[in-house]
Formats: C-alpha cells, structure tokens, sequence
C-alpha cells in the first residue's frame, strides 16, 4: 500500500532507485565507505554514461529531420516516425529486464554489454540505407544498450553514494540534456562535412570512450542481489499509482512533438536547417538547467505544486507563443521556457515515488512508470507521425502544436486529481477506531506491527525520513548527536552517548548503555537510549499533524 503523499520530503536514500528492476543492496561491516575515495571515479563514470546515452537519445531529433527533409522525403512522416518509436520503446521498456540480466550475467558484463551494444547499433545505422535497417540498429540494438547503461550507473551510484547521492544524480541527469549539445553539434557538422554515415561513425565512437570508461570503473562497493521480479501490476490497483502511471503516459506527447518535430516547424517558416539545429541546442541547454534546479523547486514548495506549476506552464507556452504566431524570436522564447520546465517530471518522479512508496516497492513503481513512458511512446510517435501526413499534409504541424498543449492540460487535471483527492490516503477523521488500529498498524509504512518506539526508531523507513528532516528541531542537540550521526567508530562520541543514558535512563540503562558502547552496526539497538518521555514529547505535535492528515 503506498504511504500518504508528503510534500517536499524527498529522501535523499530512496530517491535514486529512478529506474525499475534496480538491486536490493545489503551492508557488510568490512564495506568500504561511501562517498570517498574511489567513489568519485564511479560517480564520473555513472555521469558521463548517462551523459553520453542521453545526449545521443535527445540528439536524435537531427537525425529526424534529415529523415524527413533529404533522406527519406518520398517516403511518409508516419512510415519515419517508427525508427524514433523503437527507440523511446526499447530505452523505456527493456529496463525492467535489466535487474534479471546483472543477476545471470553480473554488474561488469552487463556494463560491458551496453558498451558493445550501443557503439554496434550506432556502426550499424552508419550502413543503414533503409528504414528497417535503421531500425534495427538505431533504435532496437541502440535502445537496449541505452536501457542497460542507465540502469547500471544508476545502481553505480546508488551503491557507492549516500550523503552525495541526490547530488550526483542530479548532476547526470542534467548533463543528460547539456549532453545533447555535443552530439547536436557533431551530427550537423559530420553530415554537412562528409555525409551521414560518418555522423554515425563519430557517435560510436563517443559511445564507445564514454560506456567504456563506465565498464573500466564500474565495481561493486557493497554485496547487492538484483530484484527477482520485474514489474509487479498489482500496484495499479492504488489510485497514486494511476495518476502517477498515466501521468508518465500523456507527459511524453510535448516532449516528443518538441524533441521531434521543433526543428522542421522552423525549416517550415523558412528557417535554415542550421538555425533549427542551434534551437535544438538552446533546448537542450534549458532542459539540462530544468533538471538539475527541479529538486530546489520541489524542496521550496512541494513536488506535486511544482508539477502542477511547470505543467501549467508548459501549457500556457504552446498556446501562447507556439500556436498563434510563426516568428522565430518567439518561438526562441518558448523553446527557452518549455526547455526549462517540461523536463521537471523526469527529474522529480522518482523522488514522488521514494516518498509515497515503501522500499520494496520503488523500483516495481518506477518500472510501472518506464513501461507506461514506453508505451506513450509506442502510441504517440506513429499517431503524430498519422497527423502530420493527413491532416498536415506534411507541412502544417499546427495539428502537433495542439496535441502538445492539450497533453498538458491533461496532465494538470491528473495532478489536481492527485493533489486534492488521491494523495489523502485515509481522509476519514481520526476517529476511536482508526485510533486503535494504529495500535496494531503502523501508519506509516504500512505494516503490520505496532507503532513501537523501536519501530519507529529501526524498522520503519517513513518514521526515519520524518526524524530527520523534521522531528530534528524537536529533538535537543545531544540528542540529535546521538542518532543522526552514523560514525560509531568515533570514542568520544561513544562516550557522549553513555553520558546521555545515564542522564535519560539512570541506573535503567546499563543494559542499554552496554549495547551502546559494543556497536558498530548502525541498524543495532543503541537507538533505545530515546524510548523516553522526552523523544515522544519532542514527536508528539509533528505525530499528531501528520495523523491528522492521512
């Protein structure tokens, strides 16, 4: 069952699972420790895989138009639209797989896998000379070597990062979008130079330096087992998740209409082929700002506002400045601002989903929303392709602007749906009885188990998010010491938790006191030195407002 929607608390541990089928990781005492040392070669590895496999995905639009105006232009705007299709589907799709793959096959080989894929896909396409052939190699063979390259840097840095985790995701993903500049720019210059194929050509071998690296750094920090499921469809059956889910669905319309077709609306109003390639680098640029600056907006007023907001914003931007004009300073300025803001869901679902869902079943979820994102893609592509080409014509994408704004509108209604209805997971009143079955339940996490001072403190996930990143100020400083630091190794603060103990508990705490100074393991029992009136004062008034509310 999901947990009840907490605006703005996004938990730095959970947030990185992004993509399905991700590992459940396990500690060892003997672990080398995160966030040090040999950690920051695999969290340069982990971005400039990402880097690279996201600059050549959001890249591709060039190669669309060179599709549509030189390559293939007897050939049908719909027949094109499939070898962008594949490629969405596959990168989506095959993800789930990939947890099943790093089980069979291990993290290193599988790593290595994505590097021959994509660099072989990319070789491939540079001999395509139909679209089938492109396909093939573009998108199918390219695709899944995209989806396996994701996944292991995401389970790169989740592993090795803890404190910078957040930070560096963060960072991957905006050079995501910063890393479609690079291959916008060798793709226009390599064809204008010496033709498509060796446009291709460069690309793989981009692919192969930055995947490679990946594959050469890549290592398990910690002992880790990939999830045995791949999607579990049970989670539809809760409310967040369709909104969520359907969410995921509709949001990749104006990414593709703009990602795809952008540049050959500015061909259209007379524009040069090299002008439309510089918006599509402008586009880029915003979209990899938007997704780093996503979680700041997130954190200042909520991440479901921020969604409602940078929807609205989309919308109001396709209809305002896209639709009505065809002057290309304004379409500068909307490029600028959609740019900005549409990028937003990719960055800030999976922290939407780390905190509403238990850890189990984050990575099922973010499979969920991958698979619906595949299959938006699947529909999308070929029914906007179907647009261009009957209503259209081939050179009207007024009909494409509008479908861009409409899923936007969409989206909103989905969002006010979720903030307003879906996100009370229990809008009862707290009455006697629910009352009662908190005693038995915990409503947090959800679990059958009462809602003990040692749940709370070690087993349950959302009690542990809430101490720290609100229940903190509640909790005198010696205290806070005491349990947010993890450094159990360090003697004089060993000695600082006697001293608080036997303040506490007196001459109650010696087996506790005991526990405490032999610990090494920070998931032991030496946070009971807090079952005391004093922590559930310091809780009581925080507790009593978030009951309240669910």
């Amino acid at each position: 069952m999901p947990n009840k929607d907490s605006e703005g608390s996004l938990k730095d541990t959970e947030s990185a699972s992004k993509h399905q089928g991700l590992p459940m990781f396990t500690s060892e005492n003997n672990e080398t420790p995160p966030d040090q040392g040999y950690a920051w070669a695999v969290g340069l590895g982990g971005i400039v895989v990402m880097t690279v496999i996201f600059g050549c995905s959001n890249g591709f639009g060039v190669f669309q138009e060179y599709y549509l105006d030189v390559m293939f232009s007897s050939e049908s705007a719909f027949k094109i639209s499939w070898i962008s299709t594949i490629t969405f589907v596959v990168s989506f799709g095959f993800g789930p797989f990939v947890g099943p793959l790093v089980r069979l096959i291990g993290l290193r080989p599988t790593s290595l896998l994505s590097c021959v894929l994509c660099t072989g896909g990319l070789i491939g396409a540079s001999f395509a000379k139909s679209i089938g052939m492109l396909v093939l190699t573009q998108a199918f063979i390219f695709g899944i070597g995209a989806a396996i390259g994701i996944n292991t840097s995401l389970v790169m840095i989740s592993l090795w990062f803890q404190k910078y985790r957040p930070l560096i995701l963060a960072t991957a993903m905006s050079f995501g979008g910063l890393g479609a500049i690079v291959v916008i720019v060798v793709v226009r210059k390599s064809i204008e130079a010496w033709g498509l194929d060796w446009s291709f050509r460069l690309l793989a071998i981009i692919a192969f330096v930055g995947l490679f690296y990946g594959f050469l750094v890549f290592k398990p920090r910690t002992t880790y087992e990939p999830s045995k499921k791949i999607i579990d469809f049970r989670l539809l059956k809760y409310p967040l998740t369709l909104t969520i889910v359907f969410n995921a669905f509709f949001n990749v319309i104006g990414w593709l209409v703009v990602s795809i077709y952008f540049s050959s609306v500015l061909v259209q109003i007379g524009k040069s082929h090299t002008t439309a390639n510089n918006a599509l680098l402008i586009l880029s640029a915003a979209t990899g700002v938007g997704r780093f600056v996503a979680s700041f907006f997130a954190k200042a007023v909520g991440i479901n506002n921020t969604l409602l907001l940078t929807n609205s914003i989309c919308a109001i931007a396709t209809f305002a400045l896209w639709l009505p004009f065809k002057n290309y300073a304004i379409y500068l300025v909307f490029v600028v601002i959609f740019g900005f803001f549409y990028g937003f869901f990719f960055s800030l679902a999976p922290m939407l989903i780390a905190s509403n869902y238990s850890p189990t079943q984050i990575s099922q979820l973010n499979g969920l929303v991958y698979l619906f994102n595949g299959m938006g893609c699947l529909i999308w592509v070929p029914s906007l392709g179907k647009m261009l080409d009957s209503i259209g014509h081939r050179t009207d994408y007024t009909s494409l602007i509008i479908s861009c704004g409409v899923s936007y509108i969409i989206i909103i209604v989905i969002l006010l749906i979720q903030r307003f209805y879906v996100a009370r997971r229990y809008p009862e009143p707290l009455t006697s009885s629910r009352k009662k079955e908190i005693l038995k339940r915990c409503p947090f996490c959800n679990k059958n188990t009462p809602e003990t001072i040692e749940h709370m403190l070690i087993e349950c996930f959302r009690w542990n998010s809430i101490r720290h990143e609100t229940t903190i100020f509640n909790i005198p400083r010696l205290y806070r010491t005491v349990t947010i630091d993890q450094s159990t190794d360090n003697q004089a603060l060993n000695q600082g938790r006697n001293i608080m103990v036997g303040k506490l508990l007196g001459g109650e705490s010696k087996e506790t006191r005991s526990l405490l100074a032999q610990s090494r393991d920070r998931y032991s029992p030496y946070m009971k030195e807090l079952e005391t009136g004093r922590f559930m004062n310091g809780i009581r008034v925080v507790r009593t407002l978030i009951l309240d509310r669910i």
